[in-house]
């Protein structure tokens, strides 16, 4: 038996969800998938996977069995990218994490850059705001400041600090006019982050010193996307991460308040599991 065969056709059929798809991923017939699996099942004296006419689902040793296959596999291929490194070939699959809103406003744009640069690196992007064992659940790098307090067992760099600043639809000012100074923000709709420190003030800091203000909060979510749609929308000034609203600054639907001042400083780590240095894959997504 090539039992690294069986445990790619065994990991192939999880992540297509059928023997059929999993052979097609492949270039295989169905039967030869078929039987690799059944023949890592033999060699295990376990069944892996639980199969009806319908679906297929993971027995508890197959849940167990997939996430210590998939690093092996993980292994084997790192070891080879290694290899080809001097040709400047990358390929494999990656599985990175990130919260939300930074997933979608600054990773996911610059995707097609990295794959014009590394084709044969196939990038799973999960999008979550939930605490998430990175180890325990497969991922190979997480992106996002929920990682401030960063576990014994990951190894995390700074990946870029962003600003954290006041912005506004240009129709909004226009209706409500725009804050000349920091006290001025007292008599705005101000939309905020769910956080007691910001509820009912915000700090402003500037180059003559520190400035706290009261505010009078009208939306209040823990999504830093919440607060910049409905900015965009003209309900308010929001308090965001100046990089998370980039794109909206470029196209002027967006409009910095009080760009004097800011709210304070967002650092954004990037943290892989383990080894100091991270597997080729990784290490060509965090260059990029």
């Amino acid at each position: 038996m090539d039992r690294l065969q069986s445990m790619r056709a065994f990991s192939k059929v999880v992540e297509a969800g059928s023997f059929a798809r999993a052979a097609a991923l492949m270039d295989r017939d169905t039967a030869s998938v078929t039987r690799l699996v059944a023949d890592l099942e033999r060699h295990l004296g376990a069944r892996l996977l639980n199969r009806t006419t319908r679906s297929l689902s993971l027995t508890e040793a197959g849940t167990g069995y997939l996430l210590r296959c998939r690093r092996i596999l993980e292994d084997v291929d790192d070891a080879e990218a290694l290899a080809r490194e001097n040709t400047g070939q990358v390929r494999g699959r990656l599985r990175m994490l990130a919260g939300t809103t930074l997933g979608l406003e600054i990773l996911a744009p610059r995707l097609a850059g990295f794959r014009e640069r590394h084709p044969d690196v196939i990038v799973e992007l999960d999008l979550t705001d939930r605490p998430v064992d990175l180890v325990g659940e497969g991922y190979d790098l997480a992106v996002g400041p929920r990682l401030a307090e960063i576990p014994g067992h990951l190894v995390a760099r700074r990946l870029f600090d962003t600003p954290v600043i006041l912005a506004a639809a240009p129709r909004y000012l226009a209706a409500r006019g725009i804050p000349r100074t920091p006290a001025d923000l007292a008599r705005h709709a101000c939309l905020n982050f769910r956080h007691e420190a910001l509820r009912e003030h915000w700090t402003l800091h500037g180059a003559g010193g520190d400035l706290t203000v009261p505010i009078a909060t009208v939306l209040l979510s823990n999504n830093a996307d919440v607060l910049r749609v409905a900015a965009r929308s003209g309900m308010g000034i929001c308090v965001t991460g100046e990089r998370v609203v980039e794109q909206d600054l470029r196209a002027g639907t967006l409009v910095r308040v009080l760009p004097d001042y800011a709210v304070g400083t967002l650092e954004i780590p990037i943290a892989h599991p383990g080894r100091r240095v991270p597997p080729a894959k990784g290490r060509a997504v965090i260059d990029f």
